[in-house]
């Protein structure tokens, strides 16, 4: 089986275990379709989230085939994806006591959310070229007036992980190692995991979703499925035009934009996928390259925006590629390669 990196971060465990039941589960009244399997590998600090290719493209055609049929269905979902944004950017902002009912508020928020933010982000894959002409610009302002909403729900749950290490003296970097199930336990009772689960689980842990059910791995276990689900052959780098150009230059890898303090002028930016954070680096770059990311992505939206060559979607770029690397970075063709390989 193949698998389609969708996204790279900095979201915790306890996020992406909400994040994985809404996309196998969650959405489907809404959207009349899910994307049935997932998994999401969480590992010091950083998180990716994984669709079987078939899964997804099962979604995109569905989509797709639905705007084929109904015109009028990008707009609503773009005006719902605002709303949402708006509601949910609220929700998290607000300050005062972190609480279970303001937690449970916030994920209510997001639940609106998620429906909407995905078909946006990934109908655009699969429309037919007349279709994508005539419906981006709608879906593109939709994506950039929600790009705020995931970095400032997860500083919400950063400052919810806080709150309750200073209750526990349980790391907060920890306490995002919670379940679902485990973090309504603690608002009723105040207990959490023991410490050496939560560690465990934040050097390495992997959450494979099958229709809304969840199966945890951590240790080696996790290790085969993250080394699976990441299994990439050789060859050229590919992915996908997100902004035509073809350069040259040197590989920074940054998984952390805020630590990237070697980052040259003309340096090639490789992501996981980019965020507002990484933005001063854009600007610096010669070319993007990201893993994950559609035409909808923030990498390709900013690099149009600035001209800059991207390549994005090429699920691997970020290990195949090491610092110091001289690439030349074709980006009509979605084709990057070390120079001389």
């Amino acid at each position: 089986m193949q698998w389609l990196q969708n996204w790279h971060g900095d979201w915790s465990l306890l996020s992406c275990s909400y994040f994985g039941q809404q996309y196998t589960q969650s959405i489907g009244p809404e959207l009349g379709c899910v994307i049935p399997r997932c998994v999401l590998v969480v590992q010091a600090g950083h998180s990716a989230c994984f669709f079987p290719k078939d899964d997804l493209d099962a979604f995109g055609g569905f989509l797709a085939r639905r705007v084929a049929d109904d015109s009028a269905l990008p707009k609503k979902w773009a005006g719902q994806m605002k709303q949402a944004a708006d509601v949910s950017l609220l929700e998290c902002q607000k300050t005062g006591r972190v609480s279970r009912e303001r937690f449970d508020a916030v994920w209510d928020a997001l639940y609106g959310f998620v429906g909407p933010n995905l078909a946006v982000k990934k109908v655009v894959d699969y429309l037919p070229e007349k279709l994508l002409k005539r419906h981006l610009p709608v879906l593109e302002d939709a994506r950039v007036n929600a790009e705020p909403v995931y970095a400032k729900s997860e500083e919400f749950m950063r400052n919810t992980f806080e709150s309750i290490s200073k209750k526990t003296g349980v790391p907060a970097k920890w306490v995002g190692g919670c379940l679902k199930k485990e973090l309504d336990r603690f608002w009723r009772s105040g207990a959490l995991p023991s410490e050496s689960v939560l560690e465990k689980r934040f050097a390495l842990s992997v959450l494979f979703f099958d229709r809304g059910k969840a199966a945890l791995s951590t240790g080696r276990a996790a290790e085969k499925i993250r080394d699976s689900v990441k299994s990439v052959s050789g060859g050229k780098l590919r992915g996908h035009c997100a902004y035509p150009g073809v350069v040259e230059g040197t590989v920074r890898v940054v998984l952390d934009p805020v630590k990237a303090k070697n980052f040259r002028q003309g340096d090639v930016l490789v992501a996981g996928m980019t965020r507002p954070e990484f933005l001063p680096l854009m600007k610096k770059a010669s070319a993007v390259v990201t893993d994950a990311g559609g035409i909808l992505s923030h990498a390709a939206i900013v690099c149009r925006e600035l001209g800059v060559p991207c390549v994005v979607g090429t699920l691997s770029a970020t290990t195949r590629l090491k610092d110091g690397d001289w690439v030349v970075v074709d980006a009509k063709n979605g084709v990057v390669r070390v120079k001389g390989h």
